[in-house]
Parts: structure tokens; C-alpha cells; sequence
């Protein structure tokens, strides 16, 4: 809610007036608005309920379906994901004043005097959050368009740090139809605002055609292109000139070279540089395919121009469009859906095949399908975390059954589109109510830890349990990691680590074993596990996740 000066005190007016003063002249400065959703929820505790129903069982990795509020979504996140995500790519509410952006269950529209300080409140808290979960050599990308974008940019300079901005994408949506507008431009483009989390990031680039390298002088160094660097220099002086000799024609070329001397004739040596016919001509170095510093080509800054791979095409919104609607209820309703295209490419060339994608404002859910699609072209491993809420039942209208799609295959009219046979698993937020005393709350979130639990270490299917006189002694799930197989257990009763060390004992399993064992402290009970050769870690809960919490509380405000 906005603040009421007139209730403030004569006193506290002026410290007010005085903190004013010292804040710096520059930068992005907004009155915060609160969310009524933060407050409803303050005396209570998000966690995951796993939905059986709506697990899909497929090939490859498990991609992970988070329903509900995204700011709890990342809560939870911060807990099981910090610092483990590659690339976030989220598609926010533009804020466009046309009933796009609710905020406190009311659109906000281009009256409201307050409608930018809603919308980069409602994005700082998310984006602080979303900071926590990106590796260092990780980057988050935004699409927005140019309602926000300034706004946006400097909200981002500030959460992320003016120095970890990346590029500004500008990429075609459409092309200009129909009658001009009034200032006879027609706006065709939005932006992908890249951040990276630090200096560690780099794009992956553009694969090289091996097509356009089309000589090779069978010397082992592969082929090579013809249009290689002019080894000419243009910045160093006349004091530096020095000749060299086609060893071929006896001609001699005197310059300033982009090289030394002793390079240079260790290349001539070496048959690597391109000759000229005449002596006007450029003397080069012979492009090869293989053996680059950079084996990828470095990426435009615009995705608008048809390069590399892309066609006019690109990307195709009409398509993608009349696919989108064949993947969905015919009654289900979804304005601009982004480019499956558009979204495959930003994943191939930002990130490795074995990356985990984050897409907190999944919509449509064409990331996750961007994401299947590229395992099934290359072999991938890539795991797609994908959050959104059920507002006009979009969860379940939408983003679910595209994915489901996706997974199985669909009709497009006359055609059958195979599906990527991928794997889902899907969880609901749900709250509990915070109790009197930490005991009473430790003790109702006993039983109620699986979800996270299962997410964190991302272990999805039961392979064990073992039953107490009165409840569950122990439960173990697997899973499968790009490094082998891993294992969670969530220990009830103390009682029973040494029966569930015996399990891993007796199947043979020495590894990737993670122990959640339920305690009312910090104390995880490390005194109880017998001697073994299984290498395992072990944490109490909920303590660490309630830490967890606390943190982000503090991040998120």
C-alpha cells in the first residue's frame, strides 16, 4: 500500500525529508507496493504436494511442474535449487494498461498513478529471488517489450549489477499488415534483456557449416574457407614493417602484419596462409573449420536479419500460432504464445545440452516444449523447471496439456506430430498453517516434506519404505542424475538410519545417497548412522528448508 504522510509525526517527516536527500541523484527510484498475497501468507509455510495423477512417465531426465503464487514457487527454489540453475527465461506480464498485469486481484491500467511502481515491485521481489538460483556461470533472460523496458533495464542493472548486463536482443514478431498507424510506424520487434550472473558466462555462439569450408589440402588440418583474415595490420607503424616471401612464386609482400615475423613464417612454413594472384592483392591466413580458440561463431546482437541457420522466416509467428492452438483445448484461449523457434534457438545457444532451464512465468509452457524438443533432436539432457499459477485455469487449460502434447504426440489437422516421449513430474504449492510454538510447526511439517524433498535431490519414484508400529520409519526415492543414479531418504524415526543404511547395503548402492532426517533443531543426528562404506550427506529437516525461508524473506522483502 502506498504510504500515508499525513499521519506521519512533525519528527518523522523530516528524518524522511533528510534520507531523501541523501539518496543518490541516479538510478531507478519507485514507491514499493505491497502484494496482499504476502501478508495472507505470512503466518504460513509453502511446500510441495506431489500429484501422482499427473506424473508422466517417459525417456530422459524428469522436467518439474510447479502450480501455484512463482514468488513462493522461487522460496522453495532457493532451497532446493540455489546456485544450480543455467538459464532463466521468463516472459512477464508487459504491462501494457490493456488488462495484461493484476496486481491484488485488480488489472492495472494506464490510469492507475502508480501502475510502473506495481509492476517493478512485483518484479524486484521475483528477480531477487531468481538471482539466488543462477550458477556463476549462469544468465537470465527477459522478454519484454517497450512499455517496461527502460524501467526494466535499470531494475536489472540494480539487481543484478550494471556491470552483469549482457546484450539487448531486439527479435521480428511480426511484420507490418493492414492500415498504418497515425505516426506511420509499425512496432514489429521485442527485446530479450540478458543479464549474467557473473563474468563466467558466455554464450555458447553459432555452429560452423562445414559446407561453407569447402577446401583442404589433406595436410591433417581439415578444410578451410577461402575468406580468411587479411594479415595486414592497420594500426601499428611504419617502424614495424617487415617482407615476406611466397615461397611458391618468389613475390615479396612488405607491410605492418597483424602477426610477428617468426609467426609469420612459421605459417608460411606451414603452408597455412592464402597467396594473392597479383601483388595488389590481400595476403591471408586460410580459415580451417577445426582447431579454433572459439570453435562456434560469435552471436549477432539482433535476431531480426536471416543468418546462420535462420531463415526469413524466423520466427514464423503464424506457425507457431496454428500449432499452439492444436496442442490445447479447442475452447482454450491464449494471446501470443511465443515462438517455439524463437525459444529452441535462445536454449541451443545459450546454454550446454545437460543444463537445467528455469521459467517462473511458464504461460503457454512453450519452454518446456522448447526444451523436450531439443532433447529429442540431440540426445540432451536438459531439465525444464516450469512455474505458473492457476489464474483462469491456466495450469490446466494451457500449460499442462501443451506439455502433455508435447510428451505424446498430436494432431495438427491431417497430420500426427510424435511426441518427445519426455518425462514430467508435477507438484502443487500448498500452505500450512505456521503453529504457536516451532515445536507444534516442526512437528506439522513431519510428514508434509516430500515434495521438496523429492525435488531437491530430484528423486521421484518410491523405492523403498518401512513401517513403524504407529507411522513410517523411513522412505527412500531414486532417481537419475547426469552423473548416475541418485537416492533420498526422509527419515521419521531415528530409529530406524541403521535399517536404511542395511537397504543400500544389501542392493549394492555405495553413492549418491542423501539422508533428510526429521529433527526439532539443527541436530541431524550424524552419531546414530553405523560405520559404512556408503558415501552420503545428511541434513536435518525442516530446519534447513525453515532457514531457507527465512533468508528469502529477507531477499524477496
Amino acid at each position: 500500500m502506498a504510504v500515508d504522510y499525513s499521519l506521519m509525526e512533525k519528527e518523522e517527516l523530516i528524518r524522511l525529508l533528510n534520507r531523501l536527500e541523501r539518496r543518490a541523484k541516479y538510478g531507478l527510484h519507485f514507491e514499493p507496493q505491497s502484494e496482499n498475497f504476502l501478508d495472507a501468507s505470512s503466518h504460513h509455510t509453502p511446500r510441495l504436494r506431489y500429484i501422482k495423477d499427473k506424473h508422466i512417465r517417459g525417456n530422459g531426465p524428469e522436467h518439474i511442474f510447479i502450480e501455484g503464487e512463482n514468488y513462493h514457487a522461487l522460496q522453495v527454489l532457493n532451497h532446493t535449487h540455489k546456485q544450480r540453475i543455467d538459464l532463466i527465461y521468463i516472459d512477464p506480464p508487459y504491462n501494457t494498461g490493456n488488462k495484461d498485469f493484476v496486481y491484488n486481484d485488480t488489472f492495472v491500467d494506464t490510469e492507475d498513478s502508480f501502475r510502473h511502481s506495481k509492476w517493478l515491485s512485483f518484479m524486484s521481489r521475483r528477480l531477487k529471488l531468481a538471482k539466488e538460483l543462477l550458477k556463476n556461470d549462469g544468465a537470465i533472460v527477459i522478454s519484454i517489450d517497450d512499455n517496461e523496458f527502460a524501467q526494466l533495464k535499470l531494475l536489472c542493472d540494480n539487481v543484478f549489477g550494471e556491470d552483469n548486463f549482457v546484450e539487448c536482443i531486439p527479435w521480428k514478431k511480426k511484420t507490418p499488415k493492414g492500415v498504418p498507424p497515425r505516426n506511420m510506424m509499425a512496432n514489429t520487434h521485442e527485446y530479450l534483456l540478458v543479464y549474467q550472473k557473473s563474468s563466467e558466462f558466455r554464450f555458447i555462439g553459432i555452429p560452423r557449416d562445414p559446407s561453407q569450408y569447402p577446401n583442404d589440402d589433406h595436410d591433417g588440418k581439415g578444410p578451410y574457407a577461402n575468406a580468411g583474415q587479411n594479415l595486414k595490420s592497420t594500426i601499428k607503424s611504419q617502424d614495424e614493417v617487415f617482407t615476406i616471401t611466397d615461397p611458391n612464386t618468389g613475390r615479396t609482400f612488405t607491410d605492418t602484419w597483424a602477426y610477428s615475423e617468426k609467426e609469420l613464417n612459421r605459417m608460411i612454413a606451414e603452408n597455412e596462409i592464402l597467396w594473392p594472384k597479383d601483388d595488389t592483392g590481400q595476403v591471408r591466413a586460410k580459415d580451417y573449420l577445426f582447431g579454433k580458440r572459439n570453435q562456434e561463431k560469435a552471436l549477432p546482437s539482433e535476431w531480426i536479419s536471416p543468418y546462420s541457420g535462420r531463415d526469413e522466416s524466423f520466427p514464423n509467428v503464424q506457425k507457431n500460432t496454428e500449432m499452439f492452438k492444436s496442442m490445447v483445448p479447442t475452447d482454450a484461449q491464449f494471446l501470443n504464445p511465443k515462438p517455439i523457434n524463437l525459444m529452441q534457438y535462445l536454449i541451443s545457444v545459450t546454454c550446454e545440452n545437460d543444463a537445467i532451464i528455469l521459467d517462473f512465468f511458464a504461460g503457454s509452457g512453450t519452454t518446456g516444449h522448447a526444451v523436450m524438443n531439443l532433447n529429442a533432436a540431440d540426445g540432451g539432457t536438459r531439465r525444464c523447471i516450469i512455474c505458473t499459477n492457476n489464474e483462469n485455469r491456466i495450469a490446466e487449460r494451457i500449460t499442462y496439456p501443451r506439455l502433455v502434447a508435447a510428451i505424446n504426440g498430436w494432431k495438427q489437422g491431417k497430420n500426427t506430430v510424435l511426441g518427445t516421449n519426455a518425462a514430467l513430474t508435477y507438484f502443487e504449492l500448498r500452505y500450512l498453517e505456521n503453529k504457536t510454538t516451532a515445536d507444534e510447526t516442526y512437528l506439522n511439517l513431519r510428514d508434509k516434506h516430500r515434495g521438496i524433498t523429492m525435488l531437491k535431490h530430484h528423486a521421484f519414484e518410491v523405492y523403498h519404505l518401512q513401517e513403524g508400529s504407529a507411522s513410517l520409519d523411513f522412505v527412500i526415492f531414486g532417481g537419475a542424475e547426469s552423473t548416475g543414479p541418485v537416492y533420498s531418504v526422509i527419515i521419521f524415526n531415528v530409529s530406524s538410519i541403521p535399517d536404511a543404511v542395511a537397504w543400500f547395503e544389501k542392493e549394492g548402492i555405495r553413492e549418491n545417497v542423501h539422508f533428510s532426517v526429521f529433527s526439532y533443531g539443527t541436530f541431524a543426528y550424524e552419531d546414530d548412522f553405523p560405520e559404512t562404506e556408503l558415501a552420503y550427506t545428511v541434513s536435518p529437516y525442516p530446519e534447513h528448508y525453515l532457514v531457507s525461508l527465512e533468508t528469502t524473506r529477507k531477499i524477496g522483502g
